[in-house]
């Protein structure tokens, strides 16, 4: 196979999809799709839910560095403040153990599209270098209930999409 060109001038684009529950204080959860009105799976819409109707989730635009996709990020949550306000009231917490809650990470670049050996690649160090280092972040049991809850979210979880980052 032809080893993969990358062009000087061709970036990296970085995108992510978080996802949240929305809680009140009291701790009631409140269901995604009863704050973000309309088509919330619309994946051109920036608040929505994707697959379940009580997780929410934020779609930034992608960026070319990873300073620039946090900051797009906090550009998004700011404004959207006026539109839910629902959601601004309450807790937007991270993790809930009723739902599965998680989000991706989004690389896009020609030299991914159709290359496994670099996917794996790339793939092999954000275990290393992210995920790795995350576990020491994570409640020891609450990890392990959800890692043997879930089919997903695992090391090396990965798939293509059309849209990269």
């Amino acid at each position: 196979m032809p080893q993969a060109q990358v062009k000087i001038n061709e970036i990296i684009t970085i995108g992510s999809d978080p996802e949240f529950a929305i809680v009140t204080p009291q701790g009631r959860l409140i269901e995604a799709d009863d704050i973000i009105k309309g088509d919330g799976t619309d994946p051109d819409c920036e608040f929505g839910y994707d697959g379940h109707s009580q997780t929410a989730e934020v779609r930034p635009k992608p960026a070319r560095s990873p300073k620039e996709a946090i900051k797009e990020l906090k550009q998004l949550l700011e404004r959207n403040k006026k539109k839910y306000p629902q959601a601004y009231k309450n807790n937007l917490l991270a993790y809930n153990d009723q739902l599965s809650i998680g989000g991706h990470i989004h690389f896009g670049h020609s030299a991914l599209i159709d290359n496994s050996k670099m996917v794996n690649c790339l793939v092999y160090n954000l275990d290393t270098l992210l995920a790795l280092p995350s576990m020491y972040l994570e409640n020891r049991i609450l990890a392990t209930n959800r890692r043997l809850r879930m089919d997903y979210g695992h090391f090396s979880d990965w798939r293509p999409q059309s849209w990269g980052g």
